[in-house]
């Protein structure tokens, strides 16, 4: 399957180099070329290591005729930049998007991966050799670990989201979504996805408003500081574990709606303080860095 990626890969990057070629240009592009120096290549190259921009008007031309090549390359630079211009031409059509969601299914807990893989067994008994098979078949059968995570994307987009079906969501009326699919580093599949909502106001009238109406932007920035949290409870002990047994918010508890926000608040916060202020202990709901050997 990654001998078939890198055919895939090499295929897209040859039309792209045919298409340069047959460029009427395609002269001039090699007189650039030819012209360019051993010294003028390490500068460029140095300009880019440090961030800055590229003054030299031929090396610029040239990365020009890359970014055309690379554009339909998967999970090239240039495709990138291409999602990174259909993301503001979203924003300029539909103003700014209401939500950002990960969706990070777990490929090596979840049975469905083995249904599609076409292994079925008690799931009731022996748990120990349960989660050996789950974890051998998502680390060798990548194709019905990509199946999972299609179907997995699919279902929150249309039965969650209901986007693009006319009906309303967990969100309300959903407009239009962008979403981006990225790999970790044993090759599991998660995707990051903008929302935009029904009704919401187009940029170019937020930002006129926000510069002409003082007290609409007060109340703006008022409402933005009231939904954006920037900080950690410092209070709460990092070596306290928090579990879901007596801590997290359950759907399955008869709680009030005040026990599940404090529990939601506290459990939240636990996982902030230990993602980012990194901890050798993690929440039981925390399998980013599960230890092996135990029960979680």
């Amino acid at each position: 399957m990654y001998l078939l990626y890198d055919v895939l890969q090499l295929r897209k990057s040859s039309l792209g180099y045919r298409l340069l070629v047959k460029r009427q240009k395609w002269q001039s592009t090699k007189d650039d070329i030819a012209s360019l120096t051993a010294e003028e290549l390490q500068n460029a190259a140095k300009a880019i290591a440090k961030g800055e921009a590229i003054n030299h008007p031929t090396i610029r031309r040239l990365l020009r005729d890359l970014t055309t090549i690379g554009t339909p390359v998967p999970l090239s630079f240039s495709q990138k930049l291409k999602m990174r211009s259909q993301i503001k031409g979203l924003i300029a059509r539909y103003g700014m998007p209401a939500f950002w969601i990960t969706i990070n299914p777990s490929d090596l807990r979840n049975p469905i991966v083995l249904v599609l893989a076409g292994i079925e067994f008690p799931g009731d008994v022996l748990p120990t050799a349960n989660a050996a098979i789950r974890h051998a078949i998502a680390t060798c059968n990548p194709a019905a670990v990509a199946e999972f995570f299609h179907h997995t994307c699919k279902g929150i987009f249309d039965g969650l989201l209901r986007s693009h079906t006319g009906h309303t969501g967990i969100f309300g009326q959903v407009s239009n979504h962008f979403g981006v699919v990225e790999a970790n580093g044993r090759g599991m599949l998660h995707l990051h996805a903008l929302v935009w909502l029904d009704g919401n106001v187009e940029f170019n009238t937020l930002r006129n408003r926000i510069r002409d109406d003082s007290d609409f932007a007060y109340r703006m920035i008022r409402y933005l500081e009231s939904i954006i949290v920037q900080s950690i409870d410092s209070g709460t002990d990092e070596n306290t574990e928090i579990t879901p047994a007596n801590v997290a918010p359950s759907s399955k508890c008869q709680e009030s709606d005040e026990e599940f926000h404090m529990k939601l608040t506290a459990d939240s916060n636990a996982v902030a303080r230990k993602v980012q202020l990194h901890s050798p202990n993690h929440n039981a709901t925390c399998f980013k860095y599960h230890r092996r050997g135990t029960s979680q």
